[in-house]
């Protein structure tokens, strides 16, 4: 069998491959990132203000105080970055109405059980997120993507540890109720 009679065909399907790559990448706009980062960051901190008032662990109400306060510093620094590279950003009324879509919704679990559940789920879609506009936006945006990474990284440590966390005052509160 020649091998070299595949050549052309070969050649032709990676054009089409990197062809398909350069489109997906030339997808993504600095628009999009101001976007969903935006919504995201107003859905994190009105599902942290519920867990504020609804949870019953410490260490939940101490994670959803830290989420408020960086994640409005995110905001605002999102509002400057956004005019600085002559984007829009929606209105705090438009986000809030969008934002809803990614608030936490309880199914069934305890409250600290499914909230910690979810914020694990939403740090690890917002560090994709990040990654995404480290790698294909562009100035600015770029350069504020990669600078958040290693902040977003360590939030997403900080939800790890609070689903453990959770899952140990669940554990310890099981025991407790048994030997009552």
């Amino acid at each position: 069998m020649n091998v070299l009679k595949f050549i052309p065909g070969l050649i032709f399907i990676s054009s089409l491959l990197f062809s398909e790559i350069a489109t997906a990448k030339s997808a993504f706009t600095n628009q999009d990132f101001i976007d969903v980062a935006s919504m995201r960051s107003v859905s994190e901190v009105e599902t942290a203000k519920i867990a504020l008032q609804k949870s019953s662990s410490e260490s939940v109400k101490a994670y959803a105080q830290q989420v408020i306060e960086e994640q409005t510093a995110l905001l605002s620094n999102l509002r400057k970055l956004t005019k600085a590279e002559h984007l829009q950003m929606l209105s705090d009324i438009d986000l809030q109405t969008k934002a809803r879509s990614y608030v936490f919704q309880r199914k069934g679990k305890n409250f600290d059980a499914a909230y910690a559940d979810m914020r694990l789920t939403e740090r690890k879609k917002s560090v994709s997120l990040f990654r995404e506009a480290a790698e294909m936006a562009e100035g600015g945006i770029k350069q504020y993507a990669i600078q958040q990474l290693p902040i977003l990284m360590r939030h997403l440590y900080m939800a790890q540890a609070l689903v453990g966390n959770v899952e140990k005052d669940a554990t310890l509160m099981a025991d407790n109720n048994s030997q009552l």
